[in-house]
């Protein structure tokens, strides 16, 4: 969530930093999607793929990595819209800022309720 606020800040004053690590996170949504599974999994993506089908898969833009079923499905849809294939469908770097928001609040409302119940 803090990269994801930090880019906003830096792209809402024109900046553009190209070595934001999840192994070099860069300046378009899709890096962000695959830093977001990064995030959820710990593990690399296409870790077990040789360097010519990773390429391939770029290339056609059709490489994807497998979303564990315990992910949430607010993470999920967000997740996927970054790695669109459409990049019209990519959210931009303040809307996935303003969802993550959204998300910790309901997150944070969640473990109230909780709290409160027990």
């Amino acid at each position: 969530m803090d990269a994801a606020f930090g880019m906003e800040y830096l792209h809402s004053k024109n900046i553009v930093y190209f070595d934001l690590k999840c192994d070099n996170l860069l300046v378009d949504v899709f890096s962000f999607g695959i830093s977001m599974w990064e995030i959820l999994t710990g593990e690399e993506p296409y870790a077990n793929m040789h360097c010519g089908a990773i390429i391939g898969g770029i290339v056609k833009n059709s490489l994807r990595p497998p979303i564990p079923e315990r992910c949430d499905s607010e993470w999920k849809n967000l997740m996927e819209q970054c790695w669109s294939p459409d990049p019209d469908i990519r959210p931009s770097l303040t809307e996935i800022t303003n969802r993550f928001r959204a998300m910790s609040n309901e997150l944070q409302a969640r473990y109230l309720a909780i709290r409160r119940d027990r």
